[in-house]
């Protein structure tokens, strides 16, 4: 199977969205995303920040610390918090999966031994 661009992967389905949709945000938790995207290009814009994995390793650290832990909870905390229920089913819906897999493997892409992070 062909692997997707992550510029494909993440904007695919987007089309179906009306650009003049709007939702209400939380501002705090608007700038805590704002200084989280601030903070990933600040740090991959420049490859002397990983010139080791180790160094991509420290700065992603994991779902209890790290920029990992900021991420998840965006992802699974505020977004909760801030989207719809109507525009959670339509993230969710056929409409927004794309059959082309992303450049890098899945859960379900991998085998045990390769040992699946936590």
């Amino acid at each position: 199977m062909k692997k997707n661009k992550i510029e494909n992967h993440v904007k695919y389905g987007l089309e179906a969205i009306d650009d003049g949709l709007t939702i209400e945000v939380n501002l705090k938790k608007l700038l805590l995303m704002y200084k989280t995207f601030e903070e990933l290009i600040s740090f991959f814009h420049q490859p002397g920040h990983y010139t080791k994995i180790e160094d991509i390793e420290e700065f992603m650290g994991n779902k209890n610390t790290g920029m990992f832990s900021i991420l998840s909870q965006i992802y699974y905390q505020d977004f909760d918090g801030i989207l719809p229920q109507n525009i959670k089913d339509i993230l969710e819906s056929d409409e927004f999966y794309n059959p082309v897999k992303q450049y890098y493997k899945t859960k379900s892409d991998l085998h045990p031994s390769d040992g699946y992070p936590t």
